[in-house]
């Protein structure tokens, strides 16, 4: 039994690797159960032996690269200590996207139904955001009761910027950077 759990979940890595293959190199849309099983080695009706569905198969994908996204993030090792730390970070999260757009699309504008809970379910994401911030309570440049605000400003904006440049408006990398240097500053400025 053992034996069969490990060489399951080994297979379900092939299927999860071989659909965020797809996804990053044609986009989310291009994802079919053939194309999955054509990647992966396996028959695309061995799938459905591992998943109900395409949508539940997306669903462990998007797991997946959340848990891939906080390693990238987790790489800055400290919490952030100064206005360039938070500047730093938040350009390191805009920075991934903007080289994996199609990622991107997967993330905010690919429709997957919520199968259970998410890898940010489990280490408490809610609180450790917050920790992001908590120097700035420390030092009175935000008030603890504002922490909440601040960030979601923050992120908002960041998402912001990153949909005007995926649209095709002629929005540069530049734009972006100097654009959320400009709103942490303003944000993270002590009043």
């Amino acid at each position: 039994m053992k034996e069969k759990n490990i060489k399951q979940q080994r297979v379900e890595v092939y299927f999860i690797d071989a659909a965020k293959f797809i996804i990053m190199k044609e986009g989310p849309t291009a994802v079919t159960v053939r194309k999955i099983a054509d990647r992966s080695g396996y028959s695309y009706g061995s799938i459905y032996n591992y998943y109900d569905s395409l949508d539940e198969l997306m669903f462990r994908v998007k797991n997946s690269m959340i848990l891939d996204i906080m390693s990238l993030m987790d790489e800055l090792e400290s919490i952030p200590q100064s206005i360039e730390d938070i500047k730093s970070l938040n350009w390191k999260f805009a920075e991934f996207f903007m080289e994996n757009p199609n990622i991107y699309e997967f993330f905010y504008n690919y429709p997957i139904k919520t199968l259970g809970k998410t890898p940010v379910d489990d280490i408490n994401f809610n609180d450790n955001r917050l920790l992001t911030y908590q120097s700035f309570v420390d030092k009175g440049i935000i008030n603890k009761d504002d922490l909440e605000v601040v960030y979601l400003t923050i992120l908002a904006s960041l998402y912001g910027l990153l949909n005007l440049y995926f649209s095709s408006n002629g929005v540069t990398k530049e734009y972006v950077r100097d654009g959320l240097n400009t709103i942490i500053e303003f944000t993270l400025r002590k009043r």
